[in-house]
């Protein structure tokens, strides 16, 4: 009935006030992963921004240098 843990596990009773990480892995515990999405999510929504703000302002640059040589 009385059993002592073994060295390297944490007693059942004190589990619940551990931090977070103790109890489970450092990358599900701070959450690197769903960070890490976002960023990469945020930079694929940013460059794809970029890339279509510059392709209208290139063509409206040569619209407007057609003009000027008309």
């Amino acid at each position: 009935l009385n059993e002592t843990p073994k060295s390297f596990e944490i007693p059942c009773e004190v589990k619940p006030f551990l931090p977070l990480d103790h109890q489970i892995s450092y990358v599900k515990a701070n959450l690197i992963d769903v960070y890490a999405a976002g960023i990469v999510l945020l930079l694929v929504i940013v460059g794809l921004l970029a890339l279509i703000t510059g392709n209208a302002l290139s063509k409206l640059y040569r619209y407007f240098n057609k003009l000027k040589k008309d």
